[in-house]
């Protein structure tokens, strides 16, 4: 069987974390005998290079549709990927698959709104639609009217269990990233931009910081706006309190769960698909605080692998942190576990089988 990988986000040297579902989903399909041949866009900031690039890659994507016979089209991001297929879709007959995240659904700006004609069109063109969560399957069949029996349900590629993993070398990797023992650090992993709750996050430091002041934050991931987060953490008088990073690669990510007390996922994107990062958090046996809003509700338990509070709600964000952190051993322990185990039911190797089963034509 041979596919053709279409995404305008893919991993590179430079973003190595921008796309990684779309290469484990593509590892997958070649670790099972699947042949894959790719038409991809890695990150550009340069807006000369962002615009060359997306020209170069539906180039790419449109000679390689109509030049060569592929059992499978593949499409990550139809509202941006997809042009070039549906071009190709009217002069040859494709087999297209689509694969559909957050904003194709939900969109959240002019532009995504503009573009979500073209994800309209690949919904209806698609032979098969797959979708990170039951929830975000569900919406797709509310909004567009789409045939249940064209949807699976996938989650993003899943964990990799060979990165995210509870360590037990947390002393040793604390040293490794300057982090101080005395100190309670909760975890925000995610874009800095609108909709992702930083500021949510921020406040819920600084309203834990009013009782103890070894609570601290460690933000990791870079964005539109950065510099309104800055803004914010002097605002609140809580700059010693945040540690930054920018792009960092998932091993770097996963070393740094491990040294979480708890992890905090405060979007409020009704286009939350799934919420990889959170699953990923579980798999770190590290309990999850989050938004009780769209694929999250799948899979945090309330009070057992973590709690869900309000979007935007920085008190009850505050208040819930606090019961994990401030948890006897004996309640952090069990909570642990149970995110280990919702955790194993995405694993890759869990969930493969049902992956590879919608190209090879078994439901």
């Amino acid at each position: 069987m041979k596919v053709l990988l279409v995404s305008n986000m893919y991993p590179s040297n430079k973003y190595p974390s921008y796309g990684t579902f779309v290469r484990n989903s593509e590892k997958m399909l070649e670790e099972n005998g699947i042949k894959v041949e790719k038409a991809v866009l890695t990150k550009h900031q340069n807006p000369v290079s962002r615009y060359l690039n997306y020209g170069l890659f539906y180039a790419k994507t449109l000679v390689k549709a109509l030049a060569n016979k592929y059992d499978a089209v593949y499409v990550h991001y139809p509202s941006l990927s997809s042009i070039s297929v549906l071009i190709a879709g009217y002069l040859k007959k494709l087999n297209v698959y689509v694969n559909i995240h957050g904003s194709d659904v939900v969109p959240e700006n002019m532009k995504q709104k503009i573009m979500n004609t073209i994800t309209v069109l690949s919904l209806k063109r698609a032979d098969k639609i797959i979708c990170p969560s039951e929830y975000f399957r569900d919406l797709v069949i509310q909004k567009h009217k789409i045939p249940k029996e064209k949807l699976y349900v996938f989650p993003s590629g899943g964990i990799n269990p060979e990165i995210f993993y509870e360590r037990d070398n947390i002393a040793a990797l604390k040293q490794k990233y300057h982090l101080d023992e005395k100190h309670i650090y909760i975890g925000f992993i995610s874009r800095i931009d609108y909709g992702k709750g930083w500021e949510t996050f921020l406040e819920s430091i600084a309203l834990l910081r009013r009782e103890d002041r070894a609570v601290k934050g460690i933000v990791v991931g870079g964005g539109g706006e950065v510099d309104q987060f800055w803004g914010k953490v002097n605002e609140l008088g809580i700059g010693e309190a945040i540690i930054h990073y920018g792009a960092l690669k998932q091993e770097e990510v996963a070393e740094l769960m491990n040294c979480f007390k708890v992890f905090c996922f405060p979007t409020e994107r009704k286009g939350e698909s799934l919420g990889l990062v959170g699953l990923e958090a579980l798999a770190s046996k590290r309990p999850v605080v989050g938004s009780s809003i769209g694929g999250l509700k799948g899979y945090l338990r309330h009070g057992e692998n973590g709690y869900l509070a309000p979007p935007g709600d920085e008190k009850q964000f505050a208040y819930y942190l606090g019961k994990v952190i401030y948890a006897d051993d004996d309640k952090y322990r069990w909570m642990q576990e149970e995110a280990d185990k919702m955790s194993k039911k995405y694993v890759i190797n869990n969930i493969k089988d049902q992956f590879i089963q919608i190209f090879r034509g078994n439901k």
